[in-house]
Order: C-alpha cells, then sequence, then structure tokens
C-alpha cells in the first residue's frame, strides 16, 4: 500500500519533507561549524571561554545584556538579572545565613575528637612496636 500526499503515513508518524538543495550539498561539502574556537579575539593561544573568546576578553568586552532586576540598570548582566556587585552581596548574605544556622560544636565535643584522634595515633604507634 503505497502512501499519498494526502494520506498520513501509518502509526501517526509525519511524512519527511525533503531537504532544500539536497542534491547540491554533500557531506564532504558541507561546512562545520567548530565549537570552542577562539576567533572574536586575539589571544588564540588561551582556553576558550565564551562567544569565541578567551575568559578576560569576554569579560571585558563580550557581554551585551544589561542588568535588570536590581538598580543598576546601567552595569552589564552577571547572573541572575543582576550586575556582579549585587550578586556577590546576594550570595554572601545566603551563605552567611547558611552558616548562622548551623550551630558551632561545643567545646566538649572539640576536646573529645582530640582526644579520640591522639588515643587512635598512640595505638598505632605501639602497634609498630609490637610487629618489629
Amino acid at each position: 500500500m503505497a502512501v499519498t500526499e494526502d494520506e498520513p503515513p501509518q502509526g501517526g508518524a509525519k511524512a519527511k519533507k525533503p531537504r532544500k538543495n539536497a542534491a547540491k550539498t554533500s557531506k564532504s561539502t558541507r561546512q562545520i561549524k567548530h565549537r570552542k574556537k577562539i576567533n572574536r579575539c586575539e589571544h588564540v593561544t588561551d582556553h576558550y571561554y565564551a562567544s569565541g573568546m578567551c575568559k578576560n576578553c569576554y569579560h571585558s568586552k563580550g557581554r551585551v545584556k544589561m542588568a535588570e532586576l536590581c538598580d543598576h540598570k546601567d552595569r552589564k548582566l552577571y547572573a541572575r538579572g543582576v550586575c556582579k556587585a549585587c550578586y556577590l552581596r546576594d550570595y554572601h548574605n545566603r551563605l552567611r545565613t547558611i552558616n548562622e544556622e548551623q550551630p558551632p560544636p561545643s567545646q566538649e565535643a572539640v576536646l573529645n575528637a582530640f582526644i579520640e584522634k591522639d588515643r587512635r595515633t598512640f595505638e598505632r604507634i605501639a602497634n609498630r612496636g609490637d610487629q618489629a
């Protein structure tokens, strides 16, 4: 049973359309896009970072979007819609609240940990003497 253009093929799959210029292109002549190649800055020997640039050039002249979610609309976008200063401020505030929620170890727990470590060290040294 032949499938015509009016009927969809069985199984609900759509028929593939032929590519434009399919006869003209072949795998040998097709242009391959090079990934991770520095071609937009002069530091071609450095490691690729983004947008065809090394890390330093990308951060100085590669970013084009501006911060939208902070008061500094004239600064470049860093992350999460804000500039670098606002992002770092929020990041460190988040870390500080996480660290404040965890209580510091008690002095007794610290001393017990040191005593246990010393005990294991002395046992290891004593076991070396028994082996000789």
